[in-house]
C-alpha cells in the first residue's frame, strides 16, 4: 500500500525532505511507516517513534493500522514559554 509522509518543523529540516511517498505490505501500521520513514532520514533515529502523530488530520498513536492512501504527519516536540 501507498502512504504519504509529511515531516513538519525541524524533523523536515533533520530529514532533508518534507514530504515522501512509501510503499509498505499490508497489514502495516504507523510504527512501520516510522521505521520506513527512517530509512530515508536516518538522522531521526533518536526518536524511536515521533512525539506527535497525525493520520489522515486525526492524532493517532503508534500502532493504529494504515489504509492505502493515508497520509501520515510527523510533528516534532515543540518548546514554548
Amino acid at each position: 500500500m501507498k502512504i504519504r509522509i509529511l515531516l513538519f518543523a525541524s524533523f523536515a529540516e533533520e530529514a532533508g525532505f518534507a514530504e515522501r511517498l512509501v510503499e509498505l505490505p499490508s497489514p502495516s501500521t504507523v510504527r512501520d511507516a516510522w521505521v520506513e520513514t527512517l530509512r530515508f532520514a536516518p538522522p531521526l533515529a533518536k526518536w524511536p517513534v515521533p512525539p506527535l502523530i497525525a493520520r489522515n488530520r486525526s492524532y493517532a498513536r503508534a500502532d493504529t493500522p494504515l489504509a492505502e492512501g493515508d497520509e501520515l504527519a510527523f510533528l516534532p516536540p515543540i518548546a514554548g514559554g
